[in-house]
């Protein structure tokens, strides 16, 4: 069978076709990332109740990335961040 970009993504990164993704999308600024990052926390902690082996696919920016990092580790569910943007599309496949 013809494989779709979003299997080839979550079998380069390791994630099951049997967990639900969510794509958290901080946006390019600093200043987005700050404004947004506890609402976005919080809201992966209300999901996770429901979807307690959901995996959080998050693409970023270089000047970024170390933020995001450091935001999500207090997230107790497995993340996929990058920051390639050849992955962008794929990855977007690979979302549910």
């Amino acid at each position: 069978p013809i494989q779709t970009d979003g299997e080839v993504f979550r079998r380069k990164y390791d994630i099951s076709q049997n967990v639900k993704t969510l794509g958290l999308f901080f946006g390019s600024r600093h200043g987005e990332f700050w404004a947004i990052k506890e609402i976005f926390l919080n809201t992966v902690r209300i999901l996770q109740v429901q979807y307690p082996n959901m995996h959080l696919i998050v693409p970023t920016l270089p000047h970024l990335e170390s933020d995001v990092h450091h935001a999500l580790s207090s997230i107790d569910c497995p993340v996929t961040i990058f920051s390639d943007p050849s992955q962008k599309w794929q990855s977007f496949a690979a979302m549910d």
